[in-house]
């Protein structure tokens, strides 16, 4: 096959499978394996031709609708030519899908992290800042702080 035929059937391939599709239920609305509108049947063309100006030869009528039952039966027989494709495919969206949903679960809990150690920063914030009625630093509760912090560190 060159060129043209080469696009015509794969043209064809694709319409089939379309309607394989769509007759179990599996292709609504996937205008990715949409015929091209560039590429064209034999049976499309003689329906754009008037009817005075198509050919009159019987013969080959005939033989082309002999070649399109072949065609038929033959293409039963085949394997599905895009399985491969599709399954990677569906491969690729469930993979996605689950990056996307790691990604808001670690987002949420590095929100979650981030708004604890604001609180307890804000929280020892206060307790260093304290003063005592005449505007002296209280001494407790900062020696309260910096005890905390010597026995929660790790040894080292």
């Amino acid at each position: 096959m060159k060129g043209k035929d080469k696009l015509i059937y794969h043209a064809k391939v694709k319409r089939q499978y379309a309607k394989i599709l769509k007759q179990e239920g599996m292709a609504e609305g996937n205008d990715a394996l949409s015929p091209s509108p560039y590429a064209r049947s034999d049976s499309d063309h003689e329906d754009d031709i008037p009817a005075s100006r198509r050919p009159t030869n019987n013969k080959r009528r005939a033989s082309s609708s002999a070649k399109k039952e072949d065609a038929v039966s033959t293409d039963a027989a085949k394997p599905n030519p895009f399985k491969k494709v599709l399954e990677q495919a569906e491969w690729l969206r469930n993979e996605k899908s689950r990056e996307i949903a790691e990604k808001a679960r670690l987002g949420k809990q590095a929100d979650k992290a981030k708004k604890q150690a604001k609180h307890k920063r804000a929280k020892q914030q206060t307790l260093f800042k304290k003063a005592n009625d005449r505007g002296q630093p209280n001494m407790k509760s900062r020696i309260d702080l910096l005890l905390n912090r010597i026995q929660h560190e790790p040894s080292k």
